[in-house]
């Protein structure tokens, strides 16, 4: 019983240790999602629009940003790398294929690391766009 207990408490410290260091972010980075929670058309293409900033608040330029979309349960990706625009923002435009929840994850690299930020999401609103229903990718259009 007692080489059990041992077992289940070194199993417990690495779950714990594990989990923390591979989902939180660093807090040198601080990623904000502009379009987090808006209803966009599918009609069009849509400008997303992504702010980094350092510990401190202030603007953060960034090895590359990545944004990756998609539906729940689904298989329509909507993905592509973001442009800079400015220190510390970046920018895409993208469409979406049909209405729905989708969720969205910025990927930042940093430093020779990229760390993924996956709490964002967005609603589309409007008619299926067929062309886009097996997804986009803007880097390989």
């Amino acid at each position: 019983m007692r080489k059990f207990n041992l077992f289940m408490t070194f199993f417990i410290m690495v779950m714990v240790v594990t989990g923390c260091s591979t989902s939180n972010p660093p807090a040198e980075v601080q990623v904000t999602f502009l379009d987090d929670g808006q209803t966009i058309s599918t009609n069009d293409f849509h400008t997303y629009t992504v702010q980094i900033k350092n510990k401190d608040g202030l603007a953060l330029d960034v090895e590359s940003v990545y944004m990756f979309m998609n539906m729940k349960m689904m298989n329509h990706p909507i993905e592509g790398t973001m442009n800079k625009v400015d220190t510390g923002l970046y920018e895409i435009d993208l469409p979406l294929a049909m209405s729905g929840d989708w969720y969205v994850d910025v990927s930042v690299t940093y430093k020779g690391e990229t760390i993924v930020y996956e709490d964002f999401s967005i609603t589309a609103e409007g008619p299926k766009q067929m062309e886009w229903m097996k997804g986009f990718n803007k880097d390989h259009k």
